[in-house]
């Protein structure tokens, strides 16, 4: 299992169900809200991704970095224009005035990005009665920030977060697949967990769970 397809498998970033695929409507025959609140914000939250893990992290990060880094990553063809244009480069370049994104500054380029992972774990965790079998795990870390106490673990996100109400699902909704990265982090690395990490880029709040 991939860990989104364990957890969630609505999410943004989950494997798509195409069944339906000829059934839809050509994006030039689409409305405009259609187009900008499906796919189009679905880009940006990639996109937004691919700056967090090209940021350079050998200089202090402030929005200038973040928009020179978004820049090139346009130039190199990784983000098309009018995708780089919806990404919240101010909510990524917060993301280091908070507490884990301080930790992940002073780590410099000892810091994992994008960090994949294969995991094997008991059937049973799972709920299935078969003691004697394994399950593969795959997923992927946004980030692990190395201390020389530990590792801190943290999993950005790109949702829409209009009010607290909001802001509280969307933590629950995250807890179990950020539980599983932090897993992987220290199972695999070796290295005592100190704390995980949820950072929501649209208002600009690191919650530690």
């Amino acid at each position: 299992y991939s860990v989104s397809t364990l957890t969630h498998p609505d999410d943004e970033f989950s494997v798509p169900d195409v069944s339906g695929a000829f059934d839809a409507a050509p994006a030039a025959v689409q409305s405009e809200v259609e187009t900008v609140d499906g796919v189009h914000r679905r880009l940006a939250g990639s996109a937004a991704h691919l700056g967090f893990e090209h940021v350079p992290m050998s200089q202090p990060i402030d929005l200038t970095v973040v928009e020179q880094t978004l820049e090139v990553l346009v130039k190199e063809g990784l983000i098309a224009p009018t995708i780089a244009e919806m990404v919240d480069t101010a909510g990524i370049a917060a993301f280091f005035q908070t507490k884990p994104g301080a930790a992940a500054a002073a780590a410099k380029q000892a810091v994992l990005r994008e960090w994949p992972f294969t995991l094997g774990i008991d059937a049973t965790e799972l709920g299935a009665n078969a003691p004697d079998q394994r399950v593969i795990l795959q997923g992927i870390v946004d980030l692990i920030i190395p201390t020389a106490e530990g590792l801190i673990v943290v999993d950005f996100k790109t949702d829409r977060i209009l009010n607290d109400t909001v802001l509280h699902h969307r933590i629950e909704r995250y807890r179990e697949p950020l539980a599983w990265y932090s897993r992987a982090a220290g199972t695999l690395l070796k290295k005592p967990v100190l704390s995980c990490w949820l950072y929501f880029a649209d208002c600009r709040k690191a919650i530690p769970l």
